[in-house]
């Protein structure tokens, strides 16, 4: 029998005692006060979306977001951008329209994608954010 790290095993037993699994990594929540921390300062691949909860567009990309931010944990950033509450950032990155996918790799923008979009199109936009130079 493998003994466990504490930690581990406390996480564990919580988990087994009231039935429920570990959370999915969450799409991060960003605003004018983190964004430059969290997304231009890292040094791997992000994947930012700037929406309207009002807008149908928008939540209906709500599980494939989360889908993403799952599926690259790890490998990339998954962020979200509310441009109702955050005018600037929709200024700064010429938003007109939602939802608005725009990929970073090193800070930098290197792709965006607009409008309601399938999995495996976000997906590969994130690779070819992973894979830049």
């Amino acid at each position: 029998m493998r003994l466990l790290p504490t930690a581990t095993a406390l996480l564990v037993l919580a988990c087994a005692g009231c039935g429920s699994t570990p959370t999915a990594p969450a799409v991060v929540e960003l605003n004018a006060s983190n964004f430059d921390q969290v997304v231009l300062a890292r040094s791997g691949a992000s994947m930012v979306e700037l929406f309207l909860p009002t807008c149908p567009h928008c939540q209906a990309m709500v599980s494939t977001v989360e889908r993403l931010a799952q599926d690259y944990s790890g490998r990339a950033l998954v962020g979200r951008v509310d441009v109702g509450s955050q005018g600037s950032l929709a200024t700064g990155y010429r938003v007109s329209a939602v939802p608005t996918f725009v990929f970073f790799r090193q800070g930098r923008e290197v792709s965006r994608l607009v409008g309601e979009d399938s999995y495996a199109h976000l997906s590969a936009a994130l690779d070819a954010a992973i894979a830049a130079p």
